[in-house]
């Protein structure tokens, strides 16, 4: 009979070792359901304009001329928050170390090309309204955009 040496406390083939989850493998899933929580309105709002949906664009707003142009950027956005969902769950579960690092950075690449402006541009602009500055974003009221409450959705 051969005998295998093993350290101290070390599992063996009839014991496994229990070990507590640590902090971080316990807040793992909180972080990634707050991740797709947060995608949540967006998702709302475009699928909803996907779909032949007006809320949130005002009558004489120049996205209800475009409409072809309007879809194809409304369906390049939802693919990437689809994205987003997909790297919240790739980094905060096993298989997602298995993933090649290119795969991951990627996308946040292009979600940190195309959203520093409005990380840094958004409370800039509240901090100068808030000291009465003009920050240029009052549309004349006969060419509204969209309406004021889609950008507080979206993006805070």
């Amino acid at each position: 009979m051969d005998t295998v040496l093993r350290p101290a406390g070390a599992p063996t083939s009839r014991t496994r070792r229990t070990s507590r989850p640590s902090r971080a493998d316990r807040l793992r899933p909180a972080l990634r359901a707050l991740a797709i929580a947060a995608c949540v309105p967006y998702l709302t709002l475009k699928l909803a304009w996907l779909s032949g949906s007006h809320v949130g664009i005002p009558a004489g707003s120049d996205l209800r001329r475009s409409e072809g142009a309007l879809f194809a950027a409304n369906t390049a956005t939802v693919v990437m928050d689809a994205a987003v969902i997909v790297l919240a769950f790739a980094l905060t579960r096993p298989w997602g170390r298995r993933l090649p690092g290119w795969l991951l950075l990627l996308p946040l690449w292009v979600a940190t090309g195309l959203l520093a402006p409005i990380v840094v541009g958004f409370p800039a602009q509240l901090v100068a309204r808030l000291f009465g500055a003009d920050t240029g974003s009052q549309q004349p009221a006969d060419e509204p955009f969209l309406a004021e409450w889609v950008f507080g959705v979206v993006y805070t």
